[in-house]
């Protein structure tokens, strides 16, 4: 789990600290290189590795480099499939690695056909978020 503190939750790792524990995935592929079986596997295998160090239940999730872009939507909903709440891995910008410039810059609610979960938009940099 790299050089970083204990994420455990029982002995003052950070999670007993009340640190919130989310997923950026397992092996930090881009999502829109991976197919949504890939994906998949990749989100349920990072939950389960960290729900079992923490000791807590993993809800939130954010794509290396922003990567849930126009073509990797259907990521959204395999996230709820798999026990995410929300999702932080739009950001509201045009850049042409990642970037979505007409979703929202807010929390909200997004309804999609596997069920609804909570964005979490990272705000374009020098903006209130």
């Amino acid at each position: 789990m790299g050089g970083g503190p204990p994420i455990r939750a029982g002995d003052g790792g950070i999670a007993a600290q009340g640190h919130e524990i989310a997923s950026h995935g397992y092996g930090h592929r881009l999502v829109y290189d991976l197919t949504p079986e890939q994906f998949r596997e990749d989100v349920r295998r990072s939950k389960a590795v960290l729900e079992a160090a923490a000791g807590v239940q993993v809800l939130g999730y954010r794509a290396p480099s922003y990567s849930v872009v126009e073509r990797s939507l259907w990521a959204l909903d395999v996230l709820i499939e798999e026990g995410y709440s929300y999702d932080a891995s739009v950001f509201p910008i045009h850049h042409d690695r990642y970037g979505i410039p007409t979703r929202r810059g807010h929390v909200h609610v997004l309804t999609r056909p596997a069920g609804s979960s909570s964005r979490r938009p990272r705000p374009p940099s020098g903006t209130a978020g």
